[in-house]
C-alpha cells in the first residue's frame, strides 16, 4: 500500500510538471504600426508648369513606417481628385527584424487638381495603418 502511494505521488508530480510546461513561445502582435508623413508639406501648391520657378513642379512624397516588432511593407498610393490611382509603389522589408521602413518618391504631373498621397504600413502580424495627405497642382 505504501508503494502505491509513493508511485501515485511520483506520477502526480510528473503529470503536473508536464502539464504546466509549454513550448508555445509565440507572441501575438496586435499593435498596428505607425506612419509618419514627412512630405508633402500641407498647404503648399505645386506647379504643372516646369518653367514656373515661383513654386516647385515636383513633389517629394516621403514617409516612415515603424513597428515595435517588425514592419513588413510600406505602400504609397497617389490618387487624383476622381479617385483614380496615378502612382503606386511598395517597399518591402528585406532584412530579418527591421522596425523602421521608409519610402521616398518624386511625383510630378501636368494635370492641375488635388491629389491624395496614401501611405499604408503593414507589420508581420498583419496589422495595418493608413495615413494620407492631400496636395494641389496648379497651372
Amino acid at each position: 500500500m505504501k508503494n502505491n502511494k509513493i508511485l501515485f505521488s511520483i506520477f502526480l508530480v510528473i503529470g503536473l510538471v508536464f502539464t504546466s510546461c509549454s513550448n508555445d513561445n509565440t507572441v501575438v502582435d496586435t499593435t498596428a504600426p505607425k506612419v509618419f508623413i514627412q512630405s508633402p508639406i500641407l498647404l503648399l501648391a505645386y506647379s504643372t508648369d516646369l518653367g514656373n520657378s515661383n513654386v516647385p513642379y515636383r513633389v517629394t512624397l516621403k514617409a516612415y513606417g515603424a513597428d515595435e516588432t517588425k514592419i513588413s511593407t510600406l505602400k504609397l498610393i497617389v490618387t487624383n481628385s476622381d479617385g483614380t490611382i496615378v502612382f503606386e509603389k511598395t517597399r518591402g522589408s528585406d532584412v530579418g527584424s527591421i522596425q523602421i521602413l521608409d519610402i521616398t518618391e518624386g511625383f510630378e504631373t501636368t494635370n492641375a487638381g488635388t491629389y491624395k498621397a496614401v501611405f499604408i504600413a503593414t507589420d508581420t502580424g498583419g496589422n495595418m495603418t493608413t495615413e494620407s495627405v492631400n496636395f494641389t497642382y496648379e497651372d
